[in-house]
């Protein structure tokens, strides 16, 4: 253990010899006392507070994450391109020893950044929160931010749906109405989406309810605010035009409320808890009364969701640094496993080329999916297969970095569960970093790296 710990305090004196550590600590400080005077967001104190929390969270992650690959890079490269590495008191050192003392050196490096520069950042958002600002909007910062949230979303009857689904197909079948070229899941899909398209939309003068299950039994009677944060969007109104809303909240006991809404953004209004039933079920009531908006719907995906109290924030910040702490050791085990056998610009180009892969990965997702539809309807199924099967793959090798990288979650007050922690720490350090490790540990054993002596 003494060696590790020997090879992973050198690369923390190679860190502080080349600066990197200061010059991120400069540029997030720096850009903290900027953002304040540059962000407006929504012009209120607390889109402000969101808009500077989240761009300077996202630029820790991305100096760190440069910073990481950089280190680990250039460390291992440089002394195995000069064939010598410098200890004060020289032993033989193992090699997995030596790929080790790096991984934990780098380790070390980005938790004290993180905690360092992450309360920096806490510390500012908190002051920026309760300092000129009244008493409404403290509360405000409090409900709404300072506050960590679970969600829950709309009960949809899944097999109802799915039985008019079959309904529908079959009476087209029955009239010899289906569209040709297609097959039969292809049509149904079609259906899916036209009749989740309809359930949708909410014609003037016409209402929508919204049933929400599930609640903790402790919630009815905590006195807690339930938060419902919804999007609406109007075909015959342009993005930022604002519709008048009116909501009853509750079916036991009932709130009243009436706002104007801005088209295509999320808005938010709360009750007390005891709006929830007896039986654990919330009723939302919308009805829509401005005719000059005309048909309004809600997304399905993002379009209404309830969510209540479970946490602090401080709790669920430490949560979101742990995991982007988690990704930044899956940076550095792949750094170090591509210099194993790569020079040092190539093994970066390979380190940054993986990493913007796991960034998009929602987006080659999607992708995936409607180009496999796409050949489907050319009748190539053979040549769809293969297509999926590729996505897939690139799927298991590839981590999705947006299911561990929690920003919406912090920025939107979402309670990060535990469930996300756990398969961070399975997935990214014990598996990912654990086969990394092993694979760069048995490359760097084969290789040679001794210097001839003439």
């Amino acid at each position: 253990m003494n060696e590790i710990n020997a090879i992973a305090h050198k690369v923390l004196q190679e860190a502080m010899r080349l600066k990197t550590p200061l010059l991120s600590f400069v540029a997030v400080v720096a850009l903290l006392i900027y953002f304040p005077f540059s962000l407006r967001g929504d012009g209120t104190a607390l889109g402000q507070s969101k808009l500077i929390l989240l761009y300077s969270t996202m630029l820790l992650f991305t100096l760190l994450s440069i910073q990481t690959v950089y280190l680990g890079i250039l460390s291992f490269t440089q002394e195995i391109k000069h064939k010598q590495f410098f200890l004060v008191d020289a032993k033989p050192v193992a090699r997995w020893k030596f790929l080790l003392g790096k991984l934990w050196g780098l380790a070390v490096l980005n938790f004290i950044l993180l905690l360092i520069l992450g309360t920096i950042i806490y510390v500012s958002i908190y002051l920026f929160g309760y300092m000129n600002t009244s008493d409404k909007q403290q509360r405000q910062f409090e409900n709404q931010f300072f506050t960590a949230s679970d969600y829950i979303k709309p009960y949809f009857p899944e097999e109802a749906f799915e039985k008019d689904v079959d309904n529908r197909y079959r009476r087209l079948a029955a009239e010899n109405n289906l569209q040709e070229g297609l097959g039969e899941q292809q049509i149904k899909e079609q259906i899916r989406g036209r009749l989740r398209q309809s359930l949708q939309h909410v014609p003037p003068g016409q209402g929508k309810i919204f049933i929400f299950t599930d609640f903790p039994d402790w919630l009815r009677k905590s006195k807690q605010q339930i938060r419902i944060r919804y999007k609406i969007y109007s075909p015959n109104s342009m993005y930022g035009f604002r519709i008048k809303t009116n909501w009853i909240i509750g079916s036991y006991t009932k709130y009243s409320f009436s706002s104007e809404t801005k088209v295509g953004e999320f808005a938010e209004i709360s009750a007390p808890s005891d709006a929830i039933d007896p039986q654990g079920n919330l009723q939302i009531s919308y009805v829509n009364k401005h005719q000059q908006a005309g048909s309004v719907f809600f997304p399905i995906e993002d379009g209404i969701e309830a969510l209540y109290p479970q946490s602090i924030f401080l709790v669920n910040y430490a949560k979101f640094l742990l995991l982007m702490f988690f990704v930044l050791n899956f940076l550095a085990a792949l750094s170090l496993f591509f210099a194993t056998f790569l020079s040092f610009p190539v093994a970066t180009l390979s380190t940054f080329f993986v990493f913007i892969l796991g960034i998009l990965m929602d987006f080659l997702r999607q992708l995936s999916v409607r180009g496999a539809n796409l050949i489907a309807e050319e009748r190539d199924s053979f040549l769809s297969f293969l297509y999926q099967k590729y996505y897939n793959l690139l799927d298991i090798l590839v981590p999705n970095f947006s299911d561990f990288l929690a920003f919406d979650h912090i920025t939107t007050g979402r309670y990060i569960d535990w469930i996300i922690m756990s398969q961070g720490f399975v997935f990214l350090i014990l598996i990912d970093c654990g086969l990394l490790f092993a694979f760069g540990s048995y490359i760097f054993f084969r290789r040679e790296v001794a210097k001839p002596l003439l």
